[in-house]
């Protein structure tokens, strides 16, 4: 599993000290030490997770920012991009505890407005995490979705100095 923060390819651990209470996962300490670094900045963080299928990336993203998740979606594989935004709302209803889901938004620039909205006031209060699960099937062709999410990181999300933010990859040469 590789990290790659800032476009930089970590493969060594950080000698910096840092907290993270993960007891489910066994090993990954390198792994551990760079996402603890990330939550711990004070800068925003956009972290993009590569590594071949059921090797634990996910897995490894939940135990060690349960906590401080406030918004998980994953991507569906061969999904339409009515069905992605379908189940962006229904996430979105979900961390916001609505009864019935916000309006479907009609594109990814919409949706990343209303994941702006709910996120700003939690932001004001701790250091959140915001976690994009299968992120090329977010992605699809003509769907939007990269130069939506470009905009929305560029002129917001690199402005929120308490969030850090987990885009997990497969590797496309190891299809395992």
């Amino acid at each position: 599993m590789w990290l790659i923060i800032k476009n930089t390819i970590c493969s060594q651990a950080w000698k910096i000290k840092v907290k993270i209470e993960v007891k489910e996962v066994i090993g990954r300490i390198e792994e551990q030490l760079i996402l603890g670094q990330a939550l711990q900045s004070n800068e925003a963080e956009l972290i993009a997770i590569f590594g071949r299928r059921r090797v634990g990336k996910t897995y490894l993203i939940r135990k060690s920012f349960q906590k401080h998740i406030i918004f998980e979606i994953s991507g569906v594989h061969n999904a339409t991009l009515k069905d992605q935004l379908i189940n962006f709302s229904n996430t979105l209803a979900e961390r916001m505890q609505l009864p019935i889901p916000p309006a479907i938004p009609s594109n990814w620039t919409q949706a990343f407005q209303m994941l702006k909205n709910y996120a700003e006031p939690l932001l004001k209060k701790n250091k959140c995490v915001i976690f994009l699960d299968e992120f090329p099937w977010l992605s699809s062709a003509k769907s939007g979705f990269l130069p939506a999410f470009e905009f929305f990181w560029n002129s917001w999300g690199t402005k929120q100095n308490k969030t850090t933010w987990f885009l997990p990859f497969v590797d496309q040469q190891h299809h395992g």
